[in-house]
């Protein structure tokens, strides 16, 4: 006598359907078990079910179905660099004429630009400017720049061949914030500027903008950036002047 018992035919395949007396719903929940290893999860090879084993050390990866695979698998996601890196900070702990930061050199043409922030106090305000240098360079090579400050003293136009480039205006008082970006230019490009700047800056008596390049040729990387002022013997930034710097990456 057949499995089927009183000779009433074969055992029909095993299902779970909803069909009556076709076994019911299968119930995955504390009811159904395998022999699977905890957090693991099922996929079909084509042919049957398979394992695929949950990380050990699970460290963010990701459920991925890999370029020309056949099944999933888990894959730890490509480290990238975030969009904006901190570079270094100083702030004075004392009266001086300048905020210097050196640091470990970015070649220029590895990053977006370089981004530098300042926020400054000066002692005396009539006729001192606020500049920045490179890398310690203070030969004329700091051209083609253009500025307006917007205030009552009305517009002022700059030259070329300049020692330094001017990120604050001497009208703007005593209290000077600001920004200034830095960038490479292309490989293509065939005149001797690699590198471009544009800036804002701002204080209680007016606001200021500017732009400019560095004629050096040989500049093509980034270790120092000097913040200063200038017009009067014997001016000083305050204590708590500060100067930021971070590099905006390639996406």
């Amino acid at each position: 006598m057949g499995f089927g018992g009183g000779g009433g035919g074969a055992l029909p395949n095993h299902e779970h359907t909803n069909i009556a007396l076709d076994g019911g719903p299968l119930d995955f929940v504390n009811t159904t078990i395998a022999s699977l290893s905890a957090g693991s999860t099922t996929f079909s090879d084509g042919a049957a079910l398979q394992e695929l084993v949950y990380p050990a050390v699970p460290a963010g990866e990701t459920l991925t179905a890999v370029a020309a695979s056949t099944a999933p698998s888990w894959v730890t996601p490509a480290a990238t660099a975030p969009s904006v890196e901190f570079v270094d900070f100083t702030q004075l702990v004392s009266d001086s004429t300048q905020i210097d930061i050196s640091f470990a050199s970015i070649p220029m043409t590895d990053i977006s630009e370089l981004l530098i922030t300042f926020n400054a106090d000066i002692l005396t305000t009539a006729g001192v400017s606020l500049r920045a240098r490179l890398n310690g360079i203070s030969s004329n090579t700091y051209a083609g720049q253009n500025w307006r400050v917007v205030s009552a003293t009305g517009a002022a136009e700059g030259g070329t061949g300049e020692s330094n480039w001017l990120v604050a205006h001497a009208a703007l008082g005593n209290r000077r914030m600001g920004v200034f970006h830095i960038v490479a230019a292309p490989t293509a490009m065939t005149s001797n500027e690699t590198l471009g700047a544009t800036g804002q800056s701002g204080g209680q008596l007016g606001n200021f903008t500017w732009s400019g390049y560095n004629s050096t040729a040989n500049i093509h990387a980034i270790d120092q950036v000097t913040l200063y002022i200038s017009g009067v013997a014997g001016n000083q930034l305050k204590a708590g002047s500060n100067m930021g710097i971070y590099k905006i990456n390639n996406s």
